[in-house]
């Protein structure tokens, strides 16, 4: 999984708003490593 480099590409392309949708928070996680400047967020139902 390529997943610092989709994120950073992401990034350059403009993205700033990253919503994890299911129970847990990883991928909030490994966005922030990439960039602590975009937002996070999760979305799941219990």
């Amino acid at each position: 999984v390529r997943w610092t480099q989709t994120a950073t590409n992401m990034i350059a392309d403009g993205a700033n708003d990253f919503t994890e949708v299911g129970p847990g928070n990883v991928l909030q996680g490994l966005v922030k490593k990439v960039s602590r400047e975009v937002q996070t967020s999760s979305a799941s139902i219990a």
